[in-house]
């Protein structure tokens, strides 16, 4: 399903005797009607009312809006994270079942705990944009608080905007 920035599809001349529709966001049925019928206007030679509305060279400050407004937290996290500090220092303060981000050897690793103890220990910061996670005791996820990107207790990914999973720690 393609989205456009401002949430209206594309639709119109893109270049020379060439008409396209795109970016109609699980609404089909009426924006592929609404694209046929501005395709007959265009070849027949009648002004549509709506062209300028939906047209694909339109310019719209909507997208750069909610880009602004999707990451206004992202340097705060970013900066926080560096400055307040890990949960602990010690393995042994991480309980069965649970994680916690500590500092180990002055890097910040994401350390998780199974109902047996067996440790797993990875990267505490994001593959997406380098924000530090969190453990989210209720999902049992690594959650990152700038994008929403969730990560197994093992690190993988569980829920981007994330591609990769946390990356192996370095002793």
């Amino acid at each position: 399903m393609i989205e456009t920035a401002d949430g209206l599809p594309y639709i119109g001349e893109t270049a020379a005797h060439q008409f396209a529709g795109t970016g109609y966001s699980g609404n089909g049925m009426t924006f592929g009607t609404l694209a046929g019928m501005m395709a007959a206007d265009q070849i027949s030679g009648r002004r549509n009312p709506w062209s300028a509305l939906f047209a694909p060279s339109r310019k719209s400050l909507g997208g750069l809006w909610d880009y602004v407004k999707e990451n206004k937290d992202y340097p705060y996290y970013l900066v926080r994270d560096r400055f307040a500090g890990a949960e602990g220092k010690s393995l042994r303060s991480v309980p069965r079942g649970s994680g916690k981000v500590l500092d180990i050897n002055g890097q910040s690793v994401a350390v998780y705990r199974d109902a047996r103890g067996n440790v797993t220990q990875k990267s505490a910061t994001c593959t997406h944009m380098g924000c530090l996670v969190g453990w989210n005791d209720a999902e049992r996820t690594w959650d990152c608080p700038c994008h929403g990107s969730r990560f197994k207790p093992d690190g993988a990914v569980l829920a981007g905007p994330a591609e990769s999973p946390l990356e192996e720690i370095e002793n």
